[in-house]
């Protein structure tokens, strides 16, 4: 987890394909599980500059939870709030295999400077896939 949050600082583009938990009794507790355990939302708040679009290839991960104060606590929201412009994030639980696929249309129209929501859009209707949301500033980079 301390490789991953050091690589993705201040990064363009960074894709997370593992699996989510969201917690709505904690939201900042909500997490990704990598090789060597949780990342937590509240880990990204180390970051020094949030990435500047990420992909959260995992169930659930696009939720928040309203926290004390009237605030949203979540993976994405934290790492709205950290600077990242563009999340997209599943907000049900979505099937690896389709997943897999729709990620790398996703990736594509990326790369060939589709803007996020607009490849996202895209790469579901393509897959049947309707489980992602993109948060944020979704327009051309």
């Amino acid at each position: 987890t301390e490789r991953a949050l050091s690589t993705v600082d201040g990064a363009a583009v960074v894709h997370f394909a593992a699996h989510g938990r969201f917690r709505d009794d904690q939201p900042l507790l909500s997490c990704l599980d990598l090789a060597d355990g949780p990342l937590y939302a509240y880990d990204l708040d180390r970051l020094h500059r949030g990435p500047t679009t990420v992909v959260l290839s995992a169930c659930d991960v696009g939720r928040s939870a309203v926290s004390r104060g009237d605030q949203l606590s979540g993976l994405a929201t934290t790492l709205l709030g950290r600077g990242t412009a563009t999340v997209i994030a599943s907000v049900v639980p979505v099937p690896d295999e389709r997943t897999a696929e729709v990620m790398t249309s996703l990736h594509a129209a990326l790369r060939a400077g589709t803007a996020p929501a607009e490849a996202l859009a895209r790469a579901q209707a393509e897959h049947g896939e309707s489980g992602f949301v993109c948060l944020g500033y979704g327009g051309a980079r």
